[in-house]
């Protein structure tokens, strides 16, 4: 939904412009509170699969989509994403990239990149939020 309003913007639309941005920041603010994947009342992962790095996410959500999502629209900084930016950090391999997990099942017209293995798109939207959010890396 986010990816949505923020590409209706981006677009140049005006209708109900107002509206649109109104949405998309109390969204953020959910995600926020929430710290990306936690329980606002326990603090419990809500979701594993919050966790996890597929290459082909679909529609399902995952931090590293909402963080990268706050970095393409220009959000600020917030304290609350700082659990969140370092479960990602501390996915990094050692060579620099990040590795991609299984995606969910289905049907697939092609594979992008295998499960397991480092992934240049998980990587690029990872390094993307990092020059955002941590540029000291």
């Amino acid at each position: 939904m986010l990816d949505g309003f923020a590409a209706y913007c981006a677009a140049g639309h005006v209708h109900r412009a107002a509206e649109v941005d109104a949405q998309a920041e109390a969204a953020r603010d959910f995600i926020l509170c929430h710290r990306f994947y936690r329980s606002d009342r326990t603090g419990a992962v809500i979701q594993p699969d919050f966790l996890k790095f597929p290459v082909s996410p679909r529609w399902y959500y995952n931090i590293l989509r909402g963080l990268d999502h706050f970095a393409c629209v220009g959000a600020p900084h917030d304290a609350r994403m700082d659990d969140a930016l370092d479960v990602r950090v501390a996915k990094r391999r050692p060579d620099g990239r990040w590795t991609a997990n299984a995606g969910k099942s289905g049907k697939r017209h092609f594979e992008m990149e295998k499960a397991g293995k480092p992934s240049r798109l998980v990587t690029l939207a990872a390094l993307r939020v990092l020059r955002a959010y941590r540029p000291e890396g």
